[in-house]
């Protein structure tokens, strides 16, 4: 038996992440919320760091060549492996849960993202393309194959929904809608080489690394170059790059096997993997909070009577996303009904938030599945944490979360649901 044979067979025997409710001592473990964590292809493990940048135990080893990293709203970590052609779900233990792409054309998978309605959206670089699978994991629909993708690496969904994905052979970022079409194409004024990692800020602003020309670039919505870092010429190969809940930009330097973090100037505010922890790091993800949540409300659906409703869920937030996730755990449940998405995102920015302020307001908009058909969400949020002023000269206050409360207003055409939304527990490992 083949060592792919051999994760393929243990993934099955095992359980699937994606039907995780609440923690039970049954459930797998969760990783510790803030905690860095970094694809390391060269070592073939997922190396580890706490929030003050000291290194950790490596969660998860035995893999092969890995290359991005992304969770799921459960806390679910979704590792893409280049020489297996597989994404595998890991829990904190290193327990492969599960295994995707067994059953599609994926090929040398990098980058990773989920998707407004919960999907997983991956990279396929030996096939010019992105691959698509449902909350199941079952391969749902290849993207881009006729587009002219070459190589593509990093993939991010933007505030307005739509995919974006660093076609690192042509330089370009290409853009396609809920449906896969392709929309647009950005070239940062031909200030893109070998675009890698993406991700996206509080803003809306697009950042990219460039792995040909060693720098970061922030782009706005027509592909305008609103930044352009080297590091302090310390970026050396770029590719991973996430915002921490300390504010700063980590990026993954594949050359000189380092992280650094940057301010908002582009200076290097701290360097990881001193020790070689991370032997040519690739993708970042910082692991989620994760809450326990209570919806309740009306839902009014054409022809019927309004029908009352108290859904459970869990609600996500990582360092670095676009917001926060909100699953619903009962499909069954009437408000999971009435719409095919159970995953909902909340995008916004803190509206209000100072240092040592207790409490912040989350102005947001949630889009579904196909933003149009399902409708939108306008969503007046309270957040309960702690907020401080990040280091680095211009860098906004940033915000740790411990509790959730506000209003919902839900309506597409299947009706208009509205109520509350409450956060009931931090959910620890």
């Amino acid at each position: 038996m083949n060592t792919r044979t051999a994760v393929v067979t243990v993934a099955l025997a095992c359980l699937n992440l994606t039907a995780i409710a609440l923690q039970s001592e049954d459930d797998p473990a969760l990783f510790p919320a803030g905690q860095l964590l970094v694809a390391s292809p060269g070592s073939g493990a997922i190396a580890a760091y706490d929030e003050g940048g000291g290194t950790l135990p490596q969660p998860v080893t035995g893999l092969q060549s890995p290359q991005d990293l992304a969770f799921a709203s459960d806390g679910a970590l979704f590792v893409s492996d280049a020489d297996l052609d597989l994404v595998l779900v890991t829990d904190a233990g290193g327990t492969v849960l599960d295994a995707l792409g067994g059953d599609s054309p994926l090929s040398q998978p990098a980058g990773l993202a989920f998707g407004p309605d919960g999907a997983l959206f991956v990279a396929s670089a030996g096939t010019d393309s992105v691959m698509s699978f449902d909350r199941s994991g079952a391969f749902r629909a290849e993207i881009g194959a006729a587009d002219g993708l070459v190589a593509p690496w990093g993939v991010a969904f933007g505030p307005d929904g739509r995919l974006h994905v660093a076609s690192s052979g042509s330089n370009l970022i290409a853009i396609f809608d809920p449906s896969g079409t392709l929309v647009d194409a950005l070239d940062g004024g031909g200030a893109l080489n070998a675009p890698t990692g993406l991700c996206f800020d509080g803003d809306g602003a697009l950042w990219v690394s460039c792995a040909g020309n060693n720098r970061v670039l922030a782009l706005d919505g027509q592909g305008a170059v609103l930044h352009s870092f080297d590091g302090d010429g310390q970026l050396d190969a770029p590719a991973g790059l996430v915002f921490g809940p300390d504010g700063l930009l980590y990026v993954a330097c594949t050359g000189s096997q380092h992280i650094l973090a940057l301010d908002a100037a582009g200076h290097v505010i701290r360097v990881l993997a001193l020790d070689g922890s991370a032997e040519a790091p690739r993708g970042l993800a910082f692991a989620p909070s994760l809450f326990k949540a209570t919806l309740k409300g009306r839902m009014a659906r054409p022809g019927e009577k309004d029908l009352k409703f108290s859904s459970k869920a869990i609600l996500a937030y990582a360092p670095g996303s676009a917001g926060w996730s909100l699953r619903l755990l009962d499909a069954d449940d009437a408000l999971a009904a009435a719409w095919s998405s159970d995953t909902w995102v909340f995008h916004g920015r803190l509206a209000q938030a100072g240092p040592g302020a207790k409490v912040a307001v989350l102005g947001a908009l949630q889009l579904g599945a196909a933003s149009a058909q399902e409708g939108l969400t306008a969503a007046q949020l309270h957040l309960k944490g702690v907020a401080g002023q990040a280091p680095g000269a211009g860098v906004p206050s940033v915000f740790r979360p411990k509790s959730l409360a506000g209003d919902f207003h839900r309506s597409g055409p299947q009706g208009l649901a509205s109520g509350t939304l409450k956060t009931s527990g931090l959910i620890k490992p």
